[in-house]
């Protein structure tokens, strides 16, 4: 049997892997998701995961998790292909980028 400490643990755990899921579920195909929204994806997805509040077990997990979103999207806007389509985009235009 879990404690409820643990419950409560696997509960934050979810509920921090919940937006990358849904970056995972609009970027597969199933939307057929244009170019233009993965830079304004990857920065909604690193806002809202830097916005969750987590217990001081799963704190230094979050920590790790945005560390690496960092550093695996970093360059994203450098892309020039990325970054015309979604300038482009008249629902983000420069609304999501950050350099």
């Amino acid at each position: 049997m879990l404690s409820q400490e643990e419950i409560q643990m696997l509960k934050d755990l979810v509920l921090l892997m919940k937006p990358i899921e849904n970056v995972i579920c609009v970027i597969n195909g199933k939307s057929y998701s244009t170019c233009g929204t993965i830079i304004s994806i990857v920065d909604c997805m690193e806002a809202t995961i830097q916005n969750i509040a987590m217990s001081t077990v799963l704190e230094e997990f979050k920590e790790k998790i945005l560390t690496e979103i960092q550093n695996r999207f970093k360059d994203f806007e450098l892309n020039s292909i990325l970054a015309i389509s979604t300038i482009f985009d008249p629902r983000f235009k420069k609304f999501h980028f950050k350099n």
